[in-house]
Parts: structure tokens; sequence; C-alpha cells
């Protein structure tokens, strides 16, 4: 029987091995489970995502969800199959304001349904440093009373080995848990990302202007706050427009000449960079890398 192209557009991507082990087991669970009694549910274990900013989070959510529900391996029920949700950080002495927000989410995804069931994926990077207090373990005592409702992803971007470790063991206490980490893909393979990008405007990259890109993504690549394919999906959108407003547009074919403006000395790429670093300074980023705790 072959298999769902869901299941083979995850296989493809090289940002983690964890989570190809993952899907492969979901693809046995698939076809061993009419072996089990139809009044025994089995749940699958909810996961612990790690990984910095750029991986491609949202298009992976959108194959795994329409993975599980295409296979039947839970029960989705609501306007959406999946929602993201960024748990702020609220301070003890403060009233627990992003869990309302939450409760929000979840009645906008439920619809007029008023119940909402399918992938639930929760940002908890702000209380990374702040497991211990009462409103976060309020929360996941809340996310574990109604996990078989949800498969329930929470992401961090936290580096921190030992941070990581007590979250994981934390998290253990309430759920059954897959660790996930990623990883960036190598230079080539985000090329042929931009190159995917762009061929969907129907231009394509010479082979001298595809060497300037190349040098440009391991440039990028180089700092601690590279954001991946945000970083180079924006990098395609600057460059569409450049071409599409020209006064010498002449063709489909970029040329290493119009890419030059991107290339890894410019100062298009000096630019993305310092703002890179601004962003994760102002506040955007885990605590422990603004103040260089690594």
């Amino acid at each position: 029987m072959p298999k769902s192209r869901f299941y083979e557009e995850i296989m493809q991507l090289e940002e983690s091995k964890d989570m190809q082990d993952i899907i492969r087991r979901w693809e046995n669970f698939s076809k061993n489970r009419a072996h089990l009694p139809s009044d025994v549910p089995v749940v699958i274990p909810d996961m612990l995502w790690t990984a910095r900013s750029g991986y491609g989070k949202t298009n992976l959510l959108q194959l795994i969800s329409e993975y599980l529900y295409e296979e039947k391996i839970i029960e989705f029920y609501g306007d959406v199959k999946y929602f993201e949700f960024s748990l702020a950080y609220c301070a003890p002495e403060s009233d627990f304001r992003s869990f309302k927000s939450f409760q929000d989410a979840l009645l906008n995804a439920a619809g007029f349904r008023n119940e909402y069931r399918g992938v639930i994926c929760v940002d908890i990077d702000e209380w990374v440093l702040h497991i211990r207090e009462k409103h976060f373990l309020d929360f996941l005592e809340y996310m574990a009373e109604n996990s078989e409702k949800w498969h329930i992803i929470f992401v961090t971007e936290c580096r921190d080995q030992e941070k990581l470790t007590k979250l994981e063991a934390l998290l253990d206490v309430y759920f059954r848990i897959d660790k996930v980490c990623f990883v960036l893909p190598d230079t080539q393979t985000l090329c042929l990302h931009m190159e995917r990008q762009l061929s969907k405007y129907g231009f394509s990259l010479q082979a001298d202007a595809k060497d300037i890109l190349i040098q440009t993504i391991d440039t990028l690549r180089e700092g601690d706050y590279f954001d991946g394919y945000k970083t180079l999906n924006m990098l395609c959108t600057d460059l569409l427009y450049r071409e599409f407003s020209s006064d010498s547009f002449n063709g489909f074919e970029i040329t290493a000449e119009t890419v030059r403006y991107y290339a890894k000395d410019s100062e298009f790429v000096r630019r993305t960079k310092n703002n890179m670093k601004k962003k994760n300074r102002i506040g955007f980023a885990m605590e422990e890398d603004t103040d260089n705790a690594e």
C-alpha cells in the first residue's frame, strides 16, 4: 500500500532525524492498531521540540496535522486542524493573563462547535527560566487533564542543556513526551529551498548566481542569530520585488549580476546580520542568549 504523501514529505525533511523516527512509529501504529480492541484507545505521546528560529515549524505542523488526520491517528474537531500559541510569561504575583488568552485561542479554534480536538503547538520559551512557578505548573496541569483531546507540542529555542534537562524532567511528570531536536539543514539544502521558492514564480537561477547565493547563505549562518528559512524567505521576497520592479526586467532567469546585491560582502547581508542581532537584543530571544550565558 502506497504511503501518504504527507508521510513522504515529512520524511524528506532533513531538519530532524528524531521527527522521522516518530513518523515511522506513527506509520507502524497506524498499520497495527487494527489488532487493538476498539474500546481501548491508545494516545500517542506528546512532543517537546527544541530548535532555533527559522527551521520551518509551521510547514511541519501542517504536514503532521494532515498526516494524523488522514491516518485517523487522533480525533479532529473544530475549525482548524492545528494552531500555534505563544505562552507569555506572567509573574507569580500577577494575574495569569496568558492562560486566559490560551483559552480564547481554544475557543477560536473550536469555532461554533465549542470544543477543540487536534494539534496544539505551545511556545514556552518565556517560561524556561520559571518552570517551578505556580502559573506554569497550573498550565501543565490543565494541559495534562485535557491531553486525550489534543496532541500537544511544546516548543523552545533554549540551547542550554542544563535548563533543557530540567524542563524535560518536569514535562515527564505530566505527559508521555517524545523529545525532538531540530538542526538547520546544510547550505546546499537551504539554497535548494530558495530555488524552489523562486520557481513558484517561474524564476530559475543561473549557475554563477547560485554560487553567489551559496556564499551568502554560508555568511548568514555563521552567527548565532541566523533565522533559517525566515531569513531566506525574506531574501527571496526582496529579490522577487527587485526583479519585478526593475526597468531592465527581461525574463525569468536570474543572473549573477541580479543577485550581486545580495553577495556575502554586500550592504544587504551586513544589514540583515545586524537586524537579526538587534531582534534578539530587544527581547525576542531566550534570556540566556541575550545575557551570553550559554
